[in-house]
């Protein structure tokens, strides 16, 4: 019997604290989304024809000298739609005219939204083809350390500058990517979801 409580309290105190990082992490999470909106009407998201200088360097060799005067967390890449770009750690207006910039959320692969912003320009360079990608393609998201975990792409909406909320996703592991279209009015939504998990 007395064992019987002990194990009884011990799962109800594992309860507690599961539940207590739960919300915490929620928190959190909201905290971070909300301070990126702040910053939200700083981001201009562009589209243009010419490619722009160290793009292409950068995307297809992030080993290079170039690359690494940049603090790169992470690569994108899908192969249906000739997508390979790094993603630098933070964002800024000067930043997005160099690579594809992490806006908010967690680290790359981590339980939570890892959203990322880039120029929509013509050709491969950054996410300028993006627009190629359709429900059910897998994106492949490499860290710092060397993972990779497969996505899914699950949404593609096109959003008004001003609804921040359609960013927002419901799973555990998650990567968005918005670019603008190329009138830039509106953003493109690409959501994908984790399926390969570590």
């Amino acid at each position: 019997m007395f064992l019987a409580y002990i194990v009884s309290l011990v799962l109800l105190l594992f309860a507690i604290n599961n539940a207590w990082l739960t919300y915490m992490s929620g928190i959190k999470a909201n905290l971070q989304f909300r301070n990126a909106e702040e910053g939200l009407n700083q981001v201009i998201l562009k589209a243009d024809e010419a490619v722009p200088l160290g793009a292409m360097a950068i995307d297809e060799n992030p080993s290079s000298e170039q690359f690494l005067q940049y603090n790169a967390i992470a690569i994108i890449h899908s192969e249906k739609a000739g997508l390979y770009t790094s993603v630098l750690s933070e964002w800024s207006t000067e930043l997005l005219d160099i690579s594809v910039n992490k806006f908010s959320g967690p680290e790359p692969n981590e339980n939570g939204n890892f959203v990322v912003m880039g120029h929509n320009y013509s050709g491969d360079a950054y996410f300028g083809s993006l627009h190629l990608l359709e429900i059910g393609d897998l994106i492949s998201l490499t860290d710092q350390s060397g993972r990779t975990l497969i996505y899914s792409v699950y949404e593609i909406l096109m959003i008004n500058t001003e609804a921040l909320e359609k960013l927002e996703t419901n799973y555990d592991i998650t990567l968005t990517m918005v670019t603008s279209d190329k009138d830039q009015l509106l953003w493109l939504v690409v959501k994908s979801k984790a399926i390969v998990k570590p």
